[in-house]
């Protein structure tokens, strides 16, 4: 599951796209300001983070300098209902992967946020199909995740050690003669 280190000063805003990208399968933790989302860079390991530009003490720039600095290659995503074209600019040139004008459509920044991370992000039941019984709650997965990969003896491995596949669930085997799958 990815996480994102979500950032604002408005708490209303971060619930909101908290409980929408959780409801995606993507985790947030939350961060009022530059300063403690410092400290969250530093405690948690994340996939991305996701800042407002216009907050108290430090601003959204400052903080993508610390995250550019400290933590290379972080996905950094800026926000801001300021005059955003200039600052667009600026962000995108210092090395912000994108940047998303307020107000904004939650489903937009999620995409956004999911290209960034090289997620394929589904809501349930929208083109993820699962053999009956099986744990259908994926909804984030890496993209190309599922395909075949072809290794030498891959298929002979399979046959030998009777491993079938599993449309990615780990732990999961198929019964024997009953074609359904257990976990």
């Amino acid at each position: 599951m990815a996480r994102i280190l979500l950032v604002d000063d408005d708490e209303d805003l971060l619930f909101l796209i908290s409980e929408y990208l959780n409801s995606r399968g993507i985790e947030s933790q939350l961060a009022a300001n530059a300063a403690e989302a410092r400290l969250r860079l530093e405690e948690t390991q994340f996939d991305a983070v996701l800042s407002d530009f216009s907050m108290p003490g430090e601003s959204g720039l400052d903080l993508l300098g610390h995250v550019l600095s400290r933590f290379p290659g972080l996905p950094f995503i800026m926000m801001s209902g300021s005059d955003y074209s200039s600052l667009k600019a600026q962000a995108l040139e210092m090395g912000g992967r994108e940047f998303i004008p307020k107000p904004f459509e939650l489903k937009e920044m999620a995409g956004i946020l999911e290209k960034a991370l090289g997620l394929s992000c589904q809501p349930p039941g929208k083109g993820l199909h699962f053999p009956q019984g099986m744990v259908s709650a994926v909804r984030c997965i890496p993209r190309g995740f599922g395909r075949s990969i072809r290794t030498p003896g891959n298929h002979e491995n399979q046959r030998r050690t009777g491993l079938a596949r599993t449309h990615g669930v780990r732990g999961a085997r198929r019964r024997e003669g009953s074609g359904r799958l257990s976990l």
